[in-house]
């Protein structure tokens, strides 16, 4: 290939990745009259958005999770459940053969790829299916029961929305090894406890419904099918193929085609078993006993095939003031479970029988309906501030004394603390400079200590700091400080 003249020619090459579609790969080379030179590709620029439906967490948001996490890990110690956790990726049948071929997540929401040594993988779209891999890998069945709780990464490919994330956090809790009625009763007291501590209890109803045993089901299965295919021609498109897959999913529809032929559906609670019928009456009757309000939901029977028997959900209807939708649009559920007694069997291929229940919750949902104000100022640390000169030496010495200071307030009297370092130029040493970038960078800070060629040079250990909040100036020994911190925050409470 000859391209006359000594001159740069441009190609401009459209990637075929989805990231690049709007900006095609330039590359350059030079070329001779009569040979092509080295092909210099130009530097491709770096995404530094993040993937659709993925977000970065710091500041208040970070500070909620935190709590949010906190609370449950307390409450589990209540209950006592022991921390697990699981990869997060797994093999895809673990996933596959699980949650159902008719559920949301294997259709279209499950992150499966192939890995370099050619095994089919899947990002973990719920935690479940993962502790009860983790029971039967770790040999846990002769040692139950089991009670585990975790928290961490989930992913699913859905349509992002308000409250709903491509990758989202969740903290899950189950309880393997008891087919008692009380199991069902602690699992759901515990997230009723749990969202107490959250200060969200009495803006959620808890829905509960039973699917019944096996027999239960199948009796209800043959109904519900000839009800709905004679209604076929008004059904929505999903309903329509869940009816030869899993016509139970029917009822859990939000199609407003379905709703009206939902309404009108035979209900489950007619065709129970007497072992089911019993097993649920005693359910309500404990939870009852415990204070803990419920609503019976007919229609609410959970995305995944593993449930059986109970069912629930903690649904945020907001307080008696809130007139925005905090969730979003059909996004108000933010605890959710039920009973898994096949899960294990199913999984180790019918050599292993044993049951289950447990509940999952949304950490991005729950942060939402906190408010921010608590978190904006929980962290109060102590700033010092190094009053520099144009004296290198000088200037060493004060970063030394500031760092000895700032570890003795941590190390010895406890005290969160920041240094605030100088940065180059005069305008950066002006305390009234300094002072707002603390109060825009640390909006929590409380007290500012100073630390210039006085304080360094005075033998007598005095600290010179200034409360932000009373905004008033104190010196006292260094022996002194972490009393007057205190005395200073008890006059302002």
């Amino acid at each position: 290939m000859k391209i006359p003249g000594e001159r740069q020619v441009r190609l401009a090459l459209a990637c075929q990745n989805e990231k690049f579609q709007r900006k095609p790969v330039q590359l350059y080379f030079s070329a001779g009259p009569t040979s092509m030179q080295r092909i210099q590709p130009v530097k491709r620029v770096i995404e530094t958005r993040p993937v659709r439906g993925m977000r970065d967490r710091f500041g208040v948001d970070a500070l909620k999770y935190n709590h949010v996490c906190a609370i449950a890990q307390s409450v589990a110690n209540l209950y006592g459940f022991q921390p697990v956790a699981t990869p997060i990726l797994e093999h895809a049948s673990v996933f596959e053969r699980t949650l159902g071929e008719d559920s949301d997540i294997i259709g279209k929401e499950l992150y499966t790829f192939k890995d370099k040594s050619g095994d089919q993988l899947t990002m973990r779209p719920e935690g479940t299916a993962g502790a009860a891999r983790a029971l039967l890998s770790n040999n846990l069945t002769n040692s139950l029961p089991v009670k585990w709780y975790y928290h961490g990464p989930m992913f699913r490919h859905e349509r992002p929305q308000k409250g709903r994330f491509r990758q989202f956090e969740q903290i899950g809790v189950e309880y393997f090894g008891s087919r008692n009625v009380s199991s069902d009763v602690e699992t759901i007291a515990m997230a009723a406890t749990f969202l107490k501590k959250l200060s969200l209890y009495d803006k959620v109803e808890l829905n509960l419904n039973t699917l019944g045993d096996s027999e239960s089901r199948a009796n209800y299965r043959s109904v519900l099918t000839e009800f709905l295919t004679s209604h076929k021609q008004s059904l929505s498109e999903d309903s329509v193929r869940r009816l030869s897959t899993n016509p139970l999913r029917v009822l859990d529809s939000k199609h407003p085609d379905d709703a009206p032929i939902v309404a009108q559906s035979p209900r489950l609670s007619e065709y129970l078993s007497a072992p089911s019928r019993d097993r649920f009456e005693q359910l309500l009757e404990n939870l009852t006993s415990l204070g803990i309000a419920y609503t019976l939901n007919s229609n609410l029977v959970r995305g995944l095939d593993y449930y059986q028997d109970t069912v629930f959900e903690f649904i945020y209807r907001g307080a008696n003031n809130d007139d925005t939708d905090s969730l979003g649009a059909q996004q108000g559920t933010v605890l959710a479970g039920g009973r898994y007694d096949g899960l294990v069997k199913l999984m180790s291929g019918g050599k292993t029988d044993v049951p289950g229940i447990g509940w999952a919750a949304g950490i991005d949902r729950l942060t939402m309906l906190l408010e921010n104000k608590g978190f904006e100022h929980s962290q109060r640390p102590v700033v010092i501030i190094t009053i520099t000169e144009d004296d290198t030496d000088f200037n060493r010495r004060l970063d030394q004394r500031a760092l000895q200071l700032a570890h003795k307030f941590r190390t010895e009297l406890l005290i969160p603390t920041v240094i605030q370092h100088r940065e180059e130029g005069a305008q950066s040493q002006r305390v009234d400079k300094l002072l707002t970038k603390v109060l825009k960078t640390l909006p929590g800070a409380r007290y500012v200590v100073f630390l210039g060629r006085q304080e360094l040079e005075d033998s007598s250990d005095l600290i010179n700091y200034r409360d932000l909040t009373q905004r008033t100036q104190a010196t006292v020994p260094l022996s002194s400080i972490a009393s007057s911190f205190k005395s200073h925050s008890q006059d302002s409470a």
